[in-house]
């Protein structure tokens, strides 16, 4: 249930090659799986993938599980990613690059030793101009357990929930990551209800440890659902919520395990508990036409995330349930003629009087961290547009490229009151345009670069205020997996 990011010097899924792999082959319909998190496939999938799916991505689908039962097993892979310009990136892990010129070195670590799995990613970072800003930071460090299906593990690690391509309303990797424990059931139940298809259920508790204007260290409680009847269809549903934190009174936890009355009223000195909700449904379906019927679109695929900004309580006769409310939306197409896919993704964030993410009674900041949304990078009272065409080279020529085009709305509420909404004077638009791929080098590692440009009117809700921003960047990712066990004896990625 373990993944290692093999690239992070790109965002968004699409330039990640373990995730790559793992999502081309269950479009293809080959495998009966679904991907967990989303974002990086887990290290046995990953080893089927690699030799069934995926074999250009092969070797770079480890480190895998030792083979000699509790003998230790460990691997290391370094990156580097060095970018220009001054346009702040999104879905890059809560990374802002913030000099004109930035380098990031880091180094992904995995160490497993019978059921046990330990995660962990430094990198540092120096940005330059103006002065010289960056540090060091542990981007990963997590630790578990998995045993048949089961899988318990506590820390840090980056997150993808949701069928998006280009964003996630609850959890994506726009913001860091928060410090979470999750416990894991997958697969399929016994006997004939076996044809009912593939569960995964996951529950998590941790908190939210970067610096917050709020409440410090507010505790974050997350619940995922995901049935696949079949391969090729996809059920999900997700809940977030955040509770407690210092100096704050002890929670509900029958509330805050089913919310029929999530929130407190007239309570205007905030000194009794309440939390703060996000939850959403989604559907993923992707019908493998190429496989099905040999034509030359190999397949199309559909989504829907449906997500409210906050759980409310309602009650049907004298029983009280939860309900969503301050609906959005995140809606995306995607087909494929080999070697073009052709992506669409709309998401609309706006409601008269929920604000996404933000602006709750206590937790003012919300689900954010060091002020990125912790869930579509678009944010809070947005619109977004996305389109792209790629180029995706078949088996053994690793490599993919793509242009893009997104475009958002963001608008600066200021307050709603007595059924009316106030806003600053001007929208924010954001037309953005790029080019990025990756290749796999001929003695095998990835190499990935991209050039960005945008176009800002109404910058920070100002009238009349115009930018123009750019973006450029090149990582590595070298061949060699460093690895092997006490002995000395190094293991060759398969």
């Amino acid at each position: 249930m373990f993944g290692l990011l093999v690239l992070p010097a790109a965002a968004e899924p699409w330039l990640d090659p373990v995730a790559t792999a793992a999502g081309d082959c269950a479009r293809a319909g080959a495998l009966d799986a679904f991907l967990g998190d989303g974002r990086v496939a887990p290290i046995d999938l990953a080893r089927k993938l690699g030799e069934g799916c995926g074999g250009a991505l092969a070797t770079d689908l480890r480190p895998e599980r030792s083979l000699d039962g509790w003998r230790p097993t460990w691997a290391v892979r370094p990156w580097l990613r060095m970018s220009g310009g001054d346009a702040v990136p999104d879905n890059l892990r809560g990374d802002v690059e913030p000099g004109l010129v930035t380098g990031t070195v880091g180094a992904a670590g995995a160490l497993y030793t019978g059921p046990f799995t330990l995660l962990v990613e430094p990198e540092v970072q120096a940005g330059l101009v103006p002065g010289v800003t960056g540090g060091a930071r542990l981007a990963t460090v997590w630790g578990g357990v998995a045993w048949r299906g089961l899988s318990l593990g506590f820390g840090l690690r980056d997150r993808w929930l949701g069928p998006g391509h280009h964003g996630a309303l609850l959890v994506s990797d726009n913001a860091r990551p928060p410090w979470l424990g999750t416990g894991v059931a997958e697969g399929r139940l016994p006997g004939w209800f076996d044809r009912v298809g593939r569960f995964r259920v996951e529950a998590g508790a941790g908190w939210l440890a970067e610096p917050r204007s709020d409440v410090s260290l507010p505790g974050l409680l997350l619940m995922d659902f995901r049935w696949l009847p079949v391969p090729w269809i996809e059920l999900g549903a997700t809940r977030l919520c955040m509770f407690g934190g210092v100096d704050r009174p002890a929670v509900d936890v029958g509330q805050l395990l089913v919310p029929t009355e999530p929130h407190v009223y007239e309570d205007p000195d905030q000194e009794l508990p309440d939390q703060n909700e996000l939850a959403a449904l989604d559907a993923r379906v992707t019908l493998p036409l190429g496989a099905w019927t040999g034509l030359p679109v190999e397949y199309v695929e559909a989504w829907w995330q449906y997500g409210g900004e906050d759980v409310i309580g309602r009650k049907l006769g004298p029983i009280p349930y939860p309900s969503l409310a301050g609906v959005g939306n995140l809606y995306g197409a995607a087909v494929k003629v080999a070697p073009i896919v052709v992506t669409a993704e709309y998401t609309r964030l706006l409601d008269d009087y929920f604000r996404w993410y933000i602006a709750h009674r206590v937790y003012h900041d919300g689900f954010t961290q060091d002020g990125r949304v912790m869930g579509h990078f678009g944010g809070t009272d947005s619109e977004t547009i996305f389109g792209a065409v790629a180029w995706e080279g078949g088996e053994g020529a690793g490599g993919r490229l793509r242009g893009w085009v997104d475009w958002t709305r963001r608008v600066g509420v200021v307050e709603a009151l007595n059924d009316k909404l106030f806003t600053l004077m001007a929208e924010e638009h954001r037309l953005r345009a790029g080019l990025d791929g990756m290749w796999r080098l001929p003695e095998g590692g990835w190499v990935s670069a991209g050039y960005s440009y945008e176009h800002v009117t109404g910058v920070d809700f100002v009238p009349e205020t115009l930018a123009d921003q750019h973006r450029i960047y090149v990582g590595l990712a070298p061949a060699r997996v460093l690895g092997g066990t006490p002995s000395g004896r190094a293991r060759t990625p398969r």
